[in-house]
């Protein structure tokens, strides 16, 4: 699904659906050659003690978006200062619209994938972020988009100016906002009045005002169902999670088999359809449905004989397991609804980004690799640094002129998790 319109002097393809199909929200920002890819997870269940807004922002710019390899002894790509500042810039206006009490860990992950020298990608950041937020299940307050000000030697301003108009711009301001407020200015100027700086902001806010109500229309077609704050956990209940989560460190057995046998005639036919849904998500949330009926169903019957949640829980993964591998030993399908001898769907597409010396998206089933391909010189080789590679020459060690790199983010499987450098 795609959307694409001009602002200022920017051509914006937004695109969803191809990439990232098991995070909440995933969305394709190109300009140009310049090309941002944004997702957007949060966590199924609430933090406990969530004191503070639960968001993580990331953002990273590959070395291969301009057909380069990354520097230092590994040729890995490593966090560095630019990108910790630039994941505060997009971070600061997505903050304020995170709607009160929501209390599940969120997190929402910027690539710079393809890089064409012109276009700039950090207002392109942030509206891509604001974009797989809006799409996404998290009830955002506002869509949130941004854009760089600058200005044209006769004086008038330029909305998402390249990097050769910036060269001669008297202003550098990146402005990110909703509709209807401007929520965080950044940048600096050549001494431009008061009046001058606040006509910028109009200009700015108009830009963003005109991006945000396209993304509402977007979202509006294509994006989930919003999924509401839960109501806040008391101390008591609290402390009753604790002391379910100590009790069942101590019942490494998970539960009884008789526990198994009231789980399995209470749930089995109910898994055995859930097993049966082809999409991923929709088989988790089905699954996540039949265990919530089956805690409420099973309350009285546990108390009575001192069961605690993590051994109903420790039972729940062993019948699913068993009505899993029953449904493929006696009626031929897997947990997905395909047949024993069926392949997942596949397809592939080549030069998915327009800078890369060479990328192609493979995809099976839900299953997606972004492959990019380098090509360098000598001085880009991998240089191994075990004692074995020294023997012939102490002085120089043996180099590696072909090497894979692998990188999985936590968004790729619709979760939140710790990102670092790759490897």
């Amino acid at each position: 699904e795609f959307e694409t319109g001009e602002v200022g002097q920017a051509t914006l393809e937004f695109e969803t659906g191809e990439v990232g199909r098991l995070a909440s929200g995933a969305v394709t920002l190109r300009d140009g050659g310049t090309v941002v890819y944004s997702t957007c997870c949060a966590a199924r269940e609430a933090l406990p003690d969530a004191g503070f807004v639960p968001l993580t922002v990331e953002y990273q710019e590959r070395a291969s978006a301009m057909g380069q390899t990354a520097g230092g002894f590994n040729k890995r790509e490593r966090r560095r200062e630019f990108e910790t500042l630039c994941a505060r810039l997009v971070d600061r206006p997505l903050r304020p619209m995170m709607p009160q009490g929501w209390a599940f860990d969120t997190q929402v992950l910027n690539w710079v994938l393809s890089f064409d020298g012109e276009r700039l990608a950090e207002p392109l950041a942030i509206t891509a972020a604001g974009a797989a937020l809006a799409l996404s299940e998290v009830p955002m307050s506002k869509t949130v988009a941004g854009v760089r000000v600058g200005t044209a030697p006769d004086g008038t301003f330029i909305v998402n100016p390249s990097r050769s108009q910036m060269q001669d711009s008297r202003l550098d301001l990146v402005l990110a906002g909703t509709s209807e407020a401007v929520l965080m200015v950044e940048g600096f100027a050549d001494f431009l009045s008061d009046e001058e700086m606040a006509e910028a902001i109009r200009v700015g806010s108009e830009a963003v005002a005109e991006i945000c109500a396209a993304v509402d229309a977007w979202a509006a077609r294509v994006g989930r169902p919003k999924r509401q704050p839960p109501p806040k956990a008391n101390d008591d209940a609290n402390g009753a999670d604790e002391a379910q989560e100590d009790a069942g460190e101590e019942a490494e057995d998970g539960g009884d088999g008789e526990l198994e046998e009231m789980v399995m005639a209470a749930a089995g036919e109910e898994l055995e359809a859930a097993f049966r849904v082809a999409q991923k998500q929709k088989r988790g949330a089905a699954m996540g449905r039949c265990y919530a009926r089956l805690q409420a169903e099973l309350a009285g019957a546990m108390a009575a004989r001192g069961w605690t949640e993590p051994q109903l829980s420790q039972a729940f993964k062993r019948v699913s397991s068993a009505v899993m591998r029953g449904l493929a030993l006696r009626q031929g399908v897997r947990s997905d609804g395909r047949g024993l001898s069926e392949v997942r769907p596949i397809a592939s597409r080549a030069s998915v980004l327009p800078m890369a010396h060479g990328s192609a998206l493979f995809t099976r089933g839900e299953t997606q690799v972004l492959a990019v391909a380098t090509l360098g010189t000598k001085a880009d080789a991998l240089r191994s640094d075990d004692l074995e590679s020294r023997v012939e020459d102490p002085g120089s060690p043996a180099v590696k002129r072909f090497y894979l790199q692998y990188h999985f983010p936590p968004s790729s499987v619709g979760e939140t998790g710790r990102v670092g450098a790759p490897g």
